[in-house]
């Protein structure tokens, strides 16, 4: 049945639009995994942060190449600053596009509307660390401190580093703790979170560098803006300028030719046009304040591109019906009934943790 289904799909594909439904959770993976080779490089949009996240990893579990790119925190403009760890995330996401293309970029309507560093940029500003690289190692505390990560005498925090001698230590504001041990300028050792690596990318703590060029340029529009970013980093507002300081490219340009995967595509269109508005309202609200911000159509684009599947929660007509059904909580009291009842039935089962999976198995051999 889940066979024939598939083949419905992918009919429908070819024609110009598949549709989908009766695949809760993360079933709707099998779907993609089955149809990979037609649909990616895809892109799979979901209408919020933690749906695209879990997604993601949904995708990872089931053995695909995903990357999750996540949108800032807030939307351009607005008067708070985006977290350093949602735009450090961003970063490393982008660079992973570059690096090595995933099968499915899983992202909101948000992150894909925002331009992006462009990829000549984002290379430009990463270091890479790895075991016998040379780097100079004199000039290393400016090239990270322009980067936005913060210089300390001790024990870093996330988005700080400490270089005593010969010893760099670096917690990125995901909380990597990168440990580096140099002979000269050569690198003689790299931990990440205790582990030996071989390498490791070290992207940009902050979109808006704080390097000597980017203050520079962000001075002549606005002085104030400009010192109070040199000290505070995410914390100084200036990001409302970040299209007029750096020049920002749509997403299309890391990705080439790609597909796109709506799930639930109302939500998304709807996500989208709110997004949309969201930021114009923003601007406007910036304009009659007097306070100095790029205008809307510097900061994002407004169209999402045509998906060739959408994948819907509810019965819709003209959708493929898979009619799967998730299983009950299963516990050590109920898993006999549970298995029994499923008697003749085909069952896979997805864990959304390494915990969990433990758990289990642990449960299902009491069986």
């Amino acid at each position: 049945m889940f066979e024939r289904n598939v083949k419905l799909v992918v009919s429908q594909i070819r024609e110009g639009l598949g549709k989908a439904t009766g695949l809760p959770g993360a079933s709707k993976v099998f779907l993609l995994k089955e149809i990979k080779k037609l649909i990616s490089p895809s892109l799979i949009f979901l209408s919020t942060e933690p749906l695209a996240k879990a997604f993601a990893e949904d995708l990872k579990r089931a053995g695909l190449k995903a990357v999750y790119l996540p949108s800032w925190d807030v939307p351009p403009l607005d008067v708070s600053s985006p977290l350093s760890s949602v735009q450090y995330e961003r970063l490393k996401a982008l660079h992973q596009l570059i690096e090595n293309a995933p099968e499915f970029l899983v992202l909101t309507p948000q992150a894909y509307l925002q331009k992006v560093l462009s990829p000549e940029v984002l290379i430009d500003s990463t270091v890479e660390l790895s075991r016998g690289k040379e780097i100079n190692l004199s000039e290393l505390p400016k090239k990270l401190t322009g980067m936005g990560y913060r210089r300390v005498e001790s024990e870093p925090e996330p988005g700080e580093f400490c270089l005593k001698g010969s010893f760099l230590e670096l917690v990125t504001p995901l909380e990597e703790k990168v440990e580096v041990e140099f002979f000269g300028d050569e690198i003689d050792s790299l931990k990440v979170n205790g582990k030996e690596e071989e390498g490791f990318t070290l992207v940009p703590s902050l979109e808006l560098f704080q390097d000597e060029e980017t203050l520079t340029k962000l001075s002549r529009i606005d002085s104030e803006v400009a010192e109070r970013h040199s000290i505070l980093g995410e914390l100084s507002g200036a990001e409302k300028l970040l299209p007029d300081v750096v020049e920002l490219v749509p997403l299309t340009e890391y990705l080439g030719k790609f597909k796109a995967v709506f799930v639930e595509p109302e939500h998304v269109r709807t996500s989208a046009e709110s997004f949309v508005s969201q930021v114009k309202e923003n601007y406007e609200i910036l304009l009659k304040e007097g306070i100095p911000s790029s205008k809307p159509d510097k900061f994002i684009i407004q169209n999402l591109p045509n998906p060739i599947l959408s994948i819907y929660e509810k019965r819709v007509k003209g959708a493929v019906d898979f009619k799967i059904s998730p299983l009950p909580p299963v516990d050590e009291e109920n898993v006999k009934e549970v298995l029994k009842s499923l008697g003749g039935f085909r069952v896979t089962l997805v864990y959304r943790t390494e915990t969990l999976r433990k758990e289990a198995e642990k449960v299902l051999n009491v069986v």
